[in-house]
């Protein structure tokens, strides 16, 4: 979607990355970028097709994308104040085995400085705000009150 300009041509197209992990978004912007110049949709070293005007990192941060992560991904709690500000949303896979709870996320979250507002944006206040839902004061509350 970076590499043909589908996401520049659907500003408004909504995306939820789930169940890859949000550690895998730096890279993936990364190698992204370089494809982008330098395979076709052919497959050869050519430039793309279609012009592309923005960089696939701009892309993402102007797209009304949301990114799913884990308890354990340090990556999104050491950069919550950067890229995944308002891009990760915490989730589970309950019941499987490799799963996190809510609790580690905040811990991890807290023992990274990130304070309550970080928080609360990355435990589900991004997701509702991509599908446009109204997060009830019980919800805000106890995101708030769970990370104290």
């Amino acid at each position: 979607a970076c590499f043909h300009g589908l996401l520049e041509d659907h500003p408004n197209l909504k995306l939820a990355l789930t169940h890859s992990g949000a550690s895998m978004v730096p890279l993936t912007l990364e190698k992204a970028e370089t494809y982008l110049w330098v395979v076709s949709p052919a497959g050869g070293m050519v430039p793309p097709t279609k012009p592309v005007s923005l960089e696939p990192r701009e892309v993402f941060e102007r797209h009304p994308v949301v990114v799913s992560f884990d308890g354990w991904e340090t990556s999104v709690a050491d950069m919550a104040d950067d890229l995944f500000l308002t891009k990760a949303a915490w989730g589970s896979r309950y019941p499987h085995h490799d799963t996190s709870t809510p609790a580690e996320a905040i811990a991890l979250l807290e023992s990274r400085g990130n304070d309550h507002d970080v928080i609360a944006r990355l435990l589900g206040g991004n997701a509702a705000d991509l599908f446009g839902l109204e997060l009830g004061v019980a919800a805000r509350t106890k995101a708030t009150t769970t990370s104290m």
